[in-house]
């Protein structure tokens, strides 16, 4: 089993002169952060979708064995019904498709579930068969009944 370190997030100002060299530009943040952390969690992707231009910088600043996970966009986990339908199925593909852009970075898919959202297994399981497989998956479960 492999154990990769990280945090929620690399843009943090406030983290030099502590982590990042106080003269060091954010534009460079990852890539120092890449160097001395294993992983990172995006949240950008939660709250819109990322070019693939954003996709391919970020695998870029990242060294061979660098792990991303992917917060699931909240159109997805947040939507009132769990279960995707068709509409929300292209949605899912071309999410991952661009996801799928890190390659091997990719290493799993955040699913973060509202505080209201009560167990449902027969939802969860439609989710996560319309979700491309051999992508780890990870869970943020708030909801008590989970």
């Amino acid at each position: 089993m492999s154990l990769y370190v990280g945090t929620s997030g690399w843009a943090y100002k406030t983290w030099r002169p502590d982590f990042y060299p106080a003269a060091l530009p954010e534009s460079k943040f990852l890539e120092h952060y890449a160097r001395a952390l294993g992983a990172c969690e995006i949240n950008a992707t939660f709250y819109r979708s990322q070019s693939p231009k954003t996709f391919a910088r970020w695998r870029d600043a990242a060294p061979d064995g660098f792990r991303y996970a992917i917060k699931v966009h909240r159109a997805i986990t947040h939507a009132k019904v769990l279960a995707p339908d068709k509409e929300k199925r292209g949605f899912i593909d071309a999410f991952a498709e661009s996801a799928f852009i890190l390659g091997p970075r990719l290493g799993a898919f955040l699913l973060d579930f509202p505080a209201h959202r009560k167990r449902d297994d027969h939802a969860l399981d439609a989710l996560l068969s319309a979700l491309p497989q051999g992508v780890a998956r990870a869970f943020e479960l708030r909801h008590p009944s989970w």
